[in-house]
């Protein structure tokens, strides 16, 4: 993956280098393997989960036994609490180490959780789903022309009358409150992300360097950053009938809100 620069063209003048704008498979063992889990699995805490959870099920209000697909489900952080309600949830994620772990603690609990090993990009579904739910800022690490086909995946996969619950960082607050460095500590160890945003793609670029038992490793990644009328826009044209917006509360969506949440209804 390259890293921003400056490199001359045919004609002797000078252009930007901009990154890949998906992270190779590597990256993503970086990104979201043992290192993700080890970090991550205490942030968001158990009060913030409990909150989300909450949250999530005033927006969908499903009925036990509706049929929901979380996309990009890590951990099961979100994944096992709504099955502990009466869900009937598939969690869906590439990252081996993490489906390891979400499934592990479903069987503790003895919850039944349906986990799928693959790409969202890959989504083979038709007309299964009541609800579809990417949360944590999951969807959008890959170029543009695939975020499209995602969400037409997405809409897809939903039965008439669906939802799509699509939760990402709210631009507005984001671009005025931006870090160029973020840091988790753990007994220790340290995950540090070097961050900067490109205002022409529309798109954050990150590198990412984990040192953990004395052992350091780097990943690389880009992130769509959206503004609401930008993901309204596309969910319509993915299919989607409706898109409203919220706020991390459910309270109107304003440039205040830390994240930007769309509620997407197929037709029925």
């Amino acid at each position: 993956m390259c890293r921003e620069g400056v490199s001359p063209d045919a004609s002797g003048r000078h252009h930007a280098v901009v990154p890949d704008a998906a992270p190779r498979d590597d990256d993503f063992d970086v990104l979201f393997g043992d290192d993700y889990l080890y970090f991550y699995q205490s942030y968001p805490g158990a009060e913030e989960t409990a909150v989300e959870i909450e949250l999530i099920s005033d927006l969908l209000q499903l009925p036990r036994g509706a049929r929901v697909l979380d996309l990009a489900c890590g951990y099961g952080r979100i994944t096992n609490p709504l099955a502990a309600r009466g869900l009937a949830m598939t969690g869906l994620d590439r990252s081996a180490p993490l489906l390891a772990h979400a499934a592990a603690e479903a069987g503790e609990r003895g919850l039944r959780v349906d986990w799928v090993r693959a790409d969202m990009r890959e989504l083979a579904f038709a007309a299964q789903f009541d609800a579809v739910l990417s949360w944590f800022t999951s969807f959008g690490y890959f170029p543009d022309d695939q975020l499209h086909d995602i969400l037409r995946s997405v809409h897809r996969a939903l039965r008439p009358g669906g939802t799509f619950l699509l939760e990402n960082l709210n631009r507005d607050q984001l671009l005025r409150d931006f870090q160029n460095f973020f840091v988790l500590e753990r007994n220790g160890d340290f995950l540090i992300d070097e961050n900067r945003f490109d205002t022409v793609t529309g798109r954050s670029y990150h590198h990412r360097t984990t040192i953990r038992d004395g052992e350091m490793r780097t990943g690389e990644w880009t992130l769509r950053q959206f503004t609401f009328p930008e993901i309204r826009d596309w969910l319509l044209r993915a299919g989607f009938e409706t898109v409203d917006a919220f706020g991390e509360d459910t309270a109107v969506f304003s440039t205040d809100s830390n994240r930007m949440i769309a509620l997407a209804r197929k037709h029925r």
